[in-house]
Order: C-alpha cells, then structure tokens, then sequence
C-alpha cells in the first residue's frame, strides 16, 4: 500500500462518514494522518484497523473517553491489563 487511502477510502472501508473521522483526529481518539504535499491526508492499513476498533467500541456502548483511554494503551501507554479494562468498560 504505498500510495494509501484517502479520507473518502477509509470512511468507505471503515464505515463512517469523513466527518466522523475529522472528529475522531480532533478530539484525538485517531491520530493525524500523513498528508500528501497538496494537502490531502493519507492513512495507511494501520489507520484502518484503528478505526475498524473505535466503530467496536463505540458499537458496545463505550463513550469516546473510554476508547480514547484504550486507545491510548495500545500506541505503547500503560498497558495494564488491557482486556480486564475493557469487559469492565463494557460491562458498565
């Protein structure tokens, strides 16, 4: 994947709006993409199962925070016991 998605292909892929994902990067639940010299952002396989994630999470009832926490774990944040966080998360 060397050229990379654009926001419209992982919206697509992912199964939100480009809007969504906009947000997403401004609250700082994804993080900023790549952009290419025109400007336009660029994400890659990574960006995709990033938020394939976020749309579970957020499918299971989990506020953003919470995702933003998670999420927060996995780039390399203390990692806890990460699936006892999250079933509890769930189950609240």
């Amino acid at each position: 994947m060397a050229q990379g998605l654009t926001i419209s292909k992982l919206a697509k892929a992912g199964g939100v709006a480009a809007r969504t994902i906009r947000y997403y990067e401004q609250i700082g639940v994804l993080p900023a993409p790549t952009r290419t010299a025109a400007g336009y952002r660029q994400y890659d396989q990574a960006g995709v199962q990033r938020l394939r994630f976020v749309r579970r999470a957020r499918a299971l009832g989990l506020p953003l925070r919470d995702v933003k926490t998670l999420i927060g774990s996995l780039d390399g944040g203390p990692r806890l016991a990460l699936r006892p966080r999250l079933l509890a998360l769930v189950r609240r």
